[in-house]
């Protein structure tokens, strides 16, 4: 691995014998590109298929046919927000510019398009509003998680100058 300041190869420590920058503080960024960007992307892919196929419950796309034009516009959502998910892993693993701007962009789209695929749904099934409270989690998860982020990668701002 090389040094995202100097460009020298780093030590089996990830520690650079020039600018003296240490990377053992970036296991927050490891977990990251090595688990959570890769179960994000499959979770979207999975959830794109399962949309596009029409993966319903029995009854509803014959109760309401509009239910499975949204469910294959959404499926395409989710599939992009899949590959944007690996796009933005390669973009974060060789410290890309752009990279953590991306990644906070894909966590607010995420958000955005499972807040308004669930809308769209209760509306259609007319659910109780005691439904919410799982979304509401979901929605509470993905705003903690922007906010760690961000701030996170604000202090490590630095390191993200490949362009």
């Amino acid at each position: 691995m090389l040094c995202p300041k100097c460009g020298k190869k780093l030590q089996k420590t990830y520690k650079c014998s020039d600018c003296q920058l240490n990377l053992k503080q970036m296991s927050w960024y490891r977990f990251l590109i090595y688990f959570l960007l890769f179960a994000e992307a499959l979770l979207a892919v999975v959830s794109g298929i399962r949309l596009l196929v029409g993966d319903a419950p029995d009854g509803l796309y014959i109760n309401y046919p509009m239910m499975l034009e949204i469910d294959r516009v959404f499926g395409i959502l989710y599939l992009f927000l899949g590959a944007g998910y690996l796009l933005c892993r390669q973009s974060l693993y060789r410290f890309k510019k752009r990279a953590v701007s991306l990644y906070l962009v894909l966590v607010s789209c995420s958000a955005t398009i499972g807040l308004i695929y669930k809308l769209t749904v209760h509306c259609f099934y007319r659910l109780k509003p005691t439904s919410f409270v799982f979304d509401s989690l979901v929605l509470i998860f993905y705003a903690v998680l922007f906010v760690l982020s961000a701030i996170y990668f604000k202090k490590r701002n630095y390191l993200f100058m490949n362009g």
